[in-house]
């Protein structure tokens, strides 16, 4: 199987993964890697054109400069509208890789339509609890500045529910790991008392000063 060509790893590293500078910490250069790297592993297991899976996995989330609520619509755009692309492919390969970007959503609630957007979908979502718990709480930090902790962890733990839940949308669909991961979380998630107490911990959370703290981060 052939690797990723260098040509085209500079084109991107150059002109797309620095775009992730300017999101939030759970979409930012470090979370783009990961997916390239995740996706790329995945690829090779499912024996896919590495180019297609590199390209796909960088392009995945960089809709968010335009909206974040839409982003993988954005995401899908964006590529289809890079003409650099048909450098190394062909527009069958750009259609495909498109919709792999536009699939790529846990929230959207459907199977991606090609194993490329199986892979990229299963390299995004993450299936560790811990991490599920710090992107949470960084994006409602950001999101509600001026909750108290009661009030944060209510939204916080109706999110993860929503999500991670024993009747949640998130889904695996060909990491095994991940799904058997995926599979335990959702138990431990309905235990609410179990999770506060967990979340507390992983987010080195001091309850006495939590509103005045992120108050003076933020000025």
């Amino acid at each position: 199987m052939k690797e990723v060509e260098v040509e085209l790893q500079e084109y991107i590293n150059s002109n797309i993964i620095p775009i992730y500078k300017n999101f939030d910490l759970s979409h930012n250069v470090s979370h783009a890697l990961e997916v390239i790297d995740a996706s790329i592993k995945l690829g090779k297991q499912n024996n896919v054109d590495l180019n297609m899976m590199f390209c796909i996995a960088a392009y995945h989330d960089v809709g968010m400069l335009v909206n974040r609520n839409e982003h993988e619509k954005y995401s899908k755009e964006y590529l289809l509208a890079d003409k650099k692309l048909t450098k190394w492919f062909m527009d069958e390969q750009i259609k495909i890789m498109a919709e792999a970007v536009e699939d790529h959503r846990a929230s959207s609630r459907k199977k991606p339509r090609s194993i490329y957007g199986l892979i990229v979908s299963d390299s995004d979502r993450s299936a560790d609890l811990d991490s599920i718990m710090i992107k949470t709480y960084n994006y409602f930090r950001h999101s509600y500045p001026n909750d108290d902790f009661e009030s944060h962890f209510e939204k916080a733990y109706a999110w993860i529910v929503d999500k991670d839940g024993k009747d949640g949308y998130m889904q695996i669909f060909i990491d095994q790991e991940k799904i058997d991961k995926l599979t335990e979380i959702k138990k431990l998630v309905m235990d609410k008392e179990y999770i506060k107490e967990r979340y507390i911990k992983v987010n080195n959370i001091n309850l006495y000063s939590f509103h005045e703290t992120h108050t003076s981060e933020i000025k």
